[in-house]
């Protein structure tokens, strides 16, 4: 699909583009909304006394090959450190992000959010956070490493690779 073209039917109806293949997103539930609020407002003060990150959310982010839309995202929530950001003229987005976060919405999405996941690596996502409301887990997928790490209510959040000096607890995530 030619930028153009996604830039027109992007504002009749949000969705993502893969594979060739066009999947519709949907909304997300009133009380996932402010779970969402809650974690890009710690993303948010992060990066304001950081190192001047930029948040976005429900933002689309595209890679191209020349004009042609190869993979078109909208995370939940995506970060990108200062330098990593690239846009092209119309202010889209055409840079995978440092950090993308999805949340899940409703149990049936589990497997289809664990391929996004995987794909968001593939595309060269630093991390991605995949939040569980229902079992109240953040997942941590990192580049380059197989393993995963969940943290529970009874942990703190606490990145110091990717993310150094942002702290929050996990429990505060899901009140």
């Amino acid at each position: 699909m030619e930028l153009a073209e996604f830039l027109q039917r992007y504002d009749a109806a949000t969705f993502e583009w893969i594979d060739g293949e066009e999947i519709h997103i949907h909304e997300m539930p009133i009380g996932l909304e402010r779970m969402l609020r809650r974690l890009a407002g710690y993303l948010s003060d992060y990066a304001e006394v950081s190192d001047g990150s930029a948040v976005f959310v429900h933002h689309p982010f595209v890679l191209l090959d020349a004009d042609e839309i190869i993979y078109a995202r909208t995370p939940d929530v995506m970060l990108y450190h200062p330098g990593q950001i690239t846009q092209a003229a119309n202010g889209l987005i055409t840079a995978a992000p440092d950090l993308a976060v999805e949340i899940i919405s409703t149990p049936n999405e589990i497997p289809a959010m664990y391929r996004k996941t995987l794909g968001y690596l593939r595309m060269g996502v630093q991390q991605v956070w995949l939040i569980d409301p229902e079992m109240h887990t953040l997942s941590i997928y990192r580049q380059g490493t197989k393993e995963i790490t969940v943290l529970g209510t009874r942990h703190k959040m606490q990145d110091n690779a990717l993310l150094p000096g942002l702290e929050f607890n996990i429990v505060d995530l899901f009140a």
